[in-house]
């Protein structure tokens, strides 16, 4: 957050020297060495950002926040095999952490392989459908369906947009996430119902309220089309 701050408002800079000025009391802490190479990664500096984010890791091995930072780095530089293995040994040791299932699907996607990461989840799913690592594949391939669903639909093809919005209603159901179901359900609704698809419309709302029967907007909804 301190770096992420400070990038915001323009002053990475400022957060380089303070960290720089903490490193030579603590010179061998992990969380120190991971901020200094992460402020070096923002500023473009590839080669000071490595050597800084490689000591991080020597100093904690566990320390998934600088693997996934090293993971980012490499895939800018090209080495991808060794960018795609500090992202799952990140994802290993915090399989909650969504950044880093993003990190690698956006890695696969420059590599020309984006089948890879859908691939990987169908793995996850196979082993266990509510493990945090399964949750976030899944939640990663939704957010992605979500994102092409949105774009469809902004350039007036309907028809497609049901297509990723249904795909992502059954992702959010093999994981067993609860509030991506209702979501996909309200949104499939709303474009049944802009579709003049009355019925199909009633029907998403109806089954959402099944799951959660103080969706206000869901009840308004069949309220309004019975």
């Amino acid at each position: 957050m301190f770096i992420k701050a400070h990038e915001g408002a323009g002053k990475l800079a400022e957060a380089e020297d303070f960290i720089k000025k903490r490193l030579a009391n603590e010179p061998d802490a992990s969380a120190l060495l991971y901020a200094y190479g992460y402020c070096l990664y923002l500023l473009d500096r590839s080669s000071e950002s490595e050597t800084y984010l490689g000591k991080a890791v020597l100093a904690d091995s566990g320390n998934s926040l600088a693997l996934n930072a090293l993971g980012a780095l490499l895939a800018r530089g090209k080495r991808v095999a060794e960018a795609v293995n500090y992202v799952k040994r990140a994802i290993t040791i915090n399989p909650g952490e969504l950044s880093y299932y993003q990190n690698l699907r956006i890695i696969y996607s420059d590599m020309g392989e984006p089948e890879r990461f859908v691939a990987e989840y169908r793995e996850s799913l196979g082993e266990s459908a509510t493990s945090l690592k399964t949750a976030g594949y899944g939640k990663t391939v939704a957010a992605e369906l979500r994102q092409k669903g949105f774009k469809l639909y902004s350039e007036q093809k309907p028809t497609e947009a049901v297509e990723m919005f249904s795909r992502m209603l059954v992702v959010y159901r093999e994981i067993k996430h609860t509030p991506g179901i209702v979501a996909a359900l309200f949104s499939l609704g709303l474009l049944y119902e802009e579709m003049g698809d009355s019925k199909l419309a009633e029907k998403h709302y109806r089954e959402l309220l099944e799951i959660n029967p103080n969706h206000i907007q869901a009840r308004e909804k069949v309220r309004s089309l019975d």
